[in-house]
């Protein structure tokens, strides 16, 4: 049996604002001309880093 640790890491699109930076609450808002919001998830880049962790088991059938 045999078992590894693995770590990936990769830079992804913000699932909040869709990679724009900026996130608005309603169409109300867009109407007023209320300026939009710097997305609180990825800081106004639109992209984030995405890592991702696990253990892999490897046995005999």
């Amino acid at each position: 049996m045999k078992v590894r640790q693995f770590e990936n890491s990769r830079i992804d699109l913000c699932r909040e604002c869709y990679g724009v930076g900026y996130v608005r609450q309603d169409e109300e808002e867009e109407l007023l001309n209320i300026p939009p919001t710097i997305c609180p998830v990825c800081s106004g880049s639109g992209r984030v880093k995405r890592t991702t962790r696990g253990t892999v088991t490897i046995e005999p059938y």
